[in-house]
């Protein structure tokens, strides 16, 4: 396929996970613009998706079969039809590099080059779009760095999408500037199962987490009404979640409730003080 040129607008519509993270990492590293799109669930038309598309227009569009397949659908006048789209299955099954080459050669952009598009969610609105350059990244990490004290011994977990300013600068980029340690979750698992989250930060000793509302509240109440219901094997569960390195818990965007605070600090004062201090 035609290779993209330096500035070119690349739709990354993929999952959460490490594929997503190549391509992003892949097109700062051929000087393209990146733009991260939350993918459509099935069952919906991809009404966000296809107004980012027409507003941004993408020469090429990273994507898998699935979503692929629902971005066309219906043939909508959006033009996605007129993106380049390349899916994940093609570039694994590709043998020789030249034949599929999204990217081309590396370049190292300037400083005050695009280096993404960064939309707004679409949630209350038509999705918004503003441009950030190679120095607002990191500019906005080195102040993520210092105000969060990141060094070598952090240790991160992140399971917030990464189509936005928390997830992805703060927890795919961040690691990467700062050079420490990072551990990324689906946003569907946690969501599905909190109980998961908690348990991850404490086999891998987190250091640092965090998610609206204050994910740990949210699976520390949902864990406690079953607990009153009845369910043993989740108290104990529970009790095997240890704390004690988990020094830094994030309120991401909305209120923290102190009836969820209360409930959490009676929950875990047998694991750890951190509560008591934040």
């Amino acid at each position: 396929m035609t290779h993209s040129q330096p500035g070119d607008r690349v739709a990354l519509v993929l999952p959460p996970g490490l594929e997503f993270v190549q391509a992003f990492l892949a097109c700062l590293r051929a000087g393209c613009v990146a733009v991260p799109i939350c993918p459509p669930s099935a069952g919906r038309a991809p009404a966000v998706q296809s107004a980012i598309i027409a507003d941004c227009e993408p020469v090429v569009g990273i994507t898998n079969g699935a979503l692929q397949a629902l971005l066309l659908a219906e043939n909508r006048p959006d033009g996605a039809e007129s993106v380049s789209w390349v899916q994940l299955e093609e570039m694994e099954a590709a043998t020789n590099e030249s034949e599929v080459d999204v990217f081309g050669r590396e370049r190292i952009p300037s400083s005050t080059a695009v280096a993404m598009l960064q939309y707004t969610s679409g949630s209350t609105g038509v999705p918004r779009g503003v441009m950030l350059t190679h120095a607002n990244l990191v500019a906005n990490s080195k102040v993520i760095q210092e105000c969060f004290r990141y060094d070598s011994d952090t240790r991160a977990l992140v399971w917030l999408p990464p189509y936005h300013d928390m997830g992805l600068i703060g927890g795919i980029l961040q690691p990467l500037m700062a050079g420490f340690q990072i551990a990324l979750m689906s946003p569907l698992h946690v969501l599905q199962r909190p109980l998961l989250w908690l348990k991850a930060i404490s086999a891998q000793q987190i250091t640092i987490s965090g998610g609206p509302i204050l994910c740990l509240s949210v699976a520390c109440v949902r864990s406690v009404r079953r607990i009153c219901a009845g369910s043993i094997s989740v108290a104990g569960k529970l009790r095997s979640v240890e704390l004690s390195r988990f020094g830094n818990p994030c309120c991401v965007s909305l209120p923290r409730s102190s009836r969820y605070v209360a409930l959490t600090t009676e929950r875990f004062c047998h694991a750890t003080d951190w509560l008591s201090r934040h």
